[in-house]
């Protein structure tokens, strides 16, 4: 899970993004019925509300969710000699946990599991390197 921080800085970046892109083109940004020209440090209640739609939108965005069963570095020669049937060893066992990828950057780790005739994955935990990302919202 997300905290509010985690939120807020992926907010932060968000709207940097926007507000270069503006200052960039020279253009409004557009929000619904809501046209915003800004200059630095510009805060008015029509942004608050750009803000809020901005956040809307992001949350609404689709990102690839990738469960990584492992990786392997092969010499080029190696690859090229695969075909049906070829088996590629691993360094992991059958029973290790999964890494969980979102947008190719690791945010947590689960184990296999079958979700009628799918695969699926049971989240174990989120975050990494010790921290653990909390959300006042479950997903």
């Amino acid at each position: 899970m997300f905290s509010q921080k985690d939120i807020d800085a992926v907010l932060r970046d968000a709207e940097a993004a926007v507000d270069s892109l503006v200052e960039q083109t020279g253009l409004s940004a557009t929000t619904g019925d809501v046209h915003v020209k800004r200059t630095r440090g510009e805060s008015s209640p029509s942004v608050d509300a750009s803000r809020s739609e901005r956040m809307r939108r992001i949350m609404q965005m689709r990102v690839p969710v990738i469960v990584q069963l492992a990786e392997r570095v092969l010499p080029l020669r190696d690859v090229m000699k695969l075909a049906p049937g070829s088996i590629v060893e691993f360094d992991r066992t059958v029973d290790a946990e999964l890494d969980l990828l979102v947008n190719n950057r690791h945010i947590g780790r689960g184990e296999a599991i079958k979700v009628g005739e799918h695969f699926g994955l049971r989240v174990t935990g989120i975050g990494g390197d010790g921290t653990v990302l909390e959300s006042a919202d479950p997903v």
